[in-house]
């Protein structure tokens, strides 16, 4: 039913507020329509995405990250709050919440060596939207935090 009735809002849209219906024509039948992601989808989304920014850090850098329960929690929150953008919106919000300011903090402490570990333990947003996340480095680096 979802499906029917976007592709025919999507024509009449062509047909009457575009004055195109040759335009939808073009996309044939290569509109998909996609549904809500479940909460369940989007923490094993939120998972793997993790997982994978875990494992580049590993291989490209030596730095093992963690997170602490908490983190976890305040960084899944705000990365499956909004159905709206299912699971690209997760990888998004990652990049503004976890990975920006983790690099600030990574190219902000000295002296770190492959082996180290970086333990997120927590993440905060501010009314203007700037978030931090506190870092503590393991294996002979400072404790630190960055904003972004």
């Amino acid at each position: 039913q979802l499906q029917e009735k976007v592709l025919r809002n999507i024509k009449e849209h062509f047909e009457r507020v575009v004055g195109r219906p040759e335009l939808m024509n073009r996309l044939g039948g290569n509109v998909v329509v996609f549904g809500f992601i479940s909460p369940e989808t989007a923490e094993r989304i939120f998972d793997l995405q993790v997982g994978n920014i875990q494992r580049q850090l590993a291989d490209g850098h030596g730095i093992a990250l963690e997170l602490t329960d908490e983190a976890r929690e305040v960084l899944l929150a705000h990365c499956t709050k909004d159905p709206w953008k299912g699971g690209r919106g997760i990888g998004m919000v990652l990049e503004t919440h976890l990975i920006n300011p983790l690099a600030r903090a990574l190219f902000a402490a000295r002296g770190l060596a492959p082996g180290a570990v970086a333990l997120v333990s927590d993440v905060t947003q501010d009314e203007a939207g700037r978030v931090e996340i506190a870092v503590d480095f393991k294996n002979g680096t400072e404790h630190g935090s960055a904003g972004g």
